[in-house]
């Protein structure tokens, strides 16, 4: 196993958790110092998500699913202290019409623990959302929360992949 060369907990977005899945897939050799470190990752506890991250890639049929239903470790539940963070910071930086959306469809969002995960955690956010600086998007309310967010290819980088 190659020991990783950042330190640090992340915290994964189902955006940029389907994308290393499907798109850097880890039985294609190229990929391997990749996989090498996400597999260093995951047996140090640095790669973590809330379970509505699950929840969110549980709805659709590919590879992606499959990954999550064998690494299920990954997932945690809602703590309080993300309850609190979440309802004290993030959510009042959401467009109010925005949250009820969200919030009324039935369906797993799991921006806002996301969110509220890293910085209970001290991590960072993995997102592939794109617009950084639009309203209500990921990187937009980790810079208003002051969480650290980066996107997959910011986080190869990182690494020195």
């Amino acid at each position: 196993m190659v020991q990783s060369r950042f330190v640090g907990s992340f915290v994964w977005d189902t955006s940029a958790l389907i994308n290393l899945v499907n798109d850097y897939p880890s039985n294609a050799r190229v990929f391997n110092p990749i996989w090498n470190e996400i597999n260093g990752h995951l047996k140090d506890n640095l790669m973590i998500a809330p379970k509505e991250v699950y929840n969110e890639v549980n709805l659709q049929k590919d590879l992606c699913r499959t990954w999550c239903m064998q690494h299920q470790g990954i997932f945690r539940s809602v703590t309080i202290e993300m309850a609190t963070f979440m309802d004290s910071k993030v959510k009042p930086v959401y467009d109010g019409k925005y949250w009820r959306d969200k919030n009324i469809n039935n369906r797993p969002w799991p921006d806002p623990w996301v969110i509220a995960m890293a910085a209970v955690e001290d991590a960072t956010v993995i997102s592939d959302e794109r617009d950084e600086n639009r309203q209500n998007k990921i990187p937009w309310v980790c810079q208003k929360v002051n969480v650290k967010s980066m996107t997959l290819f910011d986080f190869f980088r990182q690494i020195q992949v």
